[in-house]
């Protein structure tokens, strides 16, 4: 991968495969460099120059490395805000009957499908259903990606 600069810029060329490489590991960078922003980590990534990184890039990327896909559903739930794309795992029925009462069981239920993936944006009423882990936690990186990229150029000066 290619050095970067100072304010992430990316100071040679970063091939497709770097930029997705990157991408993907965003949440666990993010984790593992507790000093840095998301949104740093993105401008570093190479994709605000590209843009080109596809949900199936991101998808054969966390095939490769599945442990990428637990990394980002835990980046997921430990967000703290009431807005914004999440991925849950398909509904727990054994757990759901544990719930100790309705309003507990109804948010639980709410945010997930049984025997199926979901991925949702609050406060919208976007959500899709998956079969299948890595391609519903493709799904949620590119939206996620999306935003952060979106967010980037709206406050970006100039």
């Amino acid at each position: 991968m290619s050095d970067r600069g100072a304010y992430g810029k990316v100071s040679g060329t970063m091939t497709p495969d770097d930029v997705v490489a990157s991408v993907c590991r965003l949440a666990d960078d993010f984790k593992t460099q507790r000093n840095v922003s998301k949104v740093d980590l993105l401008c570093r990534s190479g994709y605000l120059e590209s843009e080109s990184v596809s949900e199936a890039d991101i998808e054969a990327y966390l095939r490769l490395h599945p442990e990428l896909v637990d990394v980002w559903i835990r980046d997921s739930q430990d967000q703290r805000n009431s807005t914004g794309w999440w991925i849950a795992e398909p509904l727990d029925r054994l757990l759901f009957e544990r719930l100790p009462d309705d309003a507990m069981r109804t948010t639980y239920q709410n945010f997930r499908t049984e025997r199926k993936w979901t991925v949702g944006n609050l406060p919208e009423t976007t959500r899709r259903t998956f079969d299948d882990k890595c391609t519903a936690c493709a799904f949620y990186v590119r939206q996620r990606i999306r935003d952060l990229a979106e967010l980037i150029h709206r406050t970006r000066p100039g």
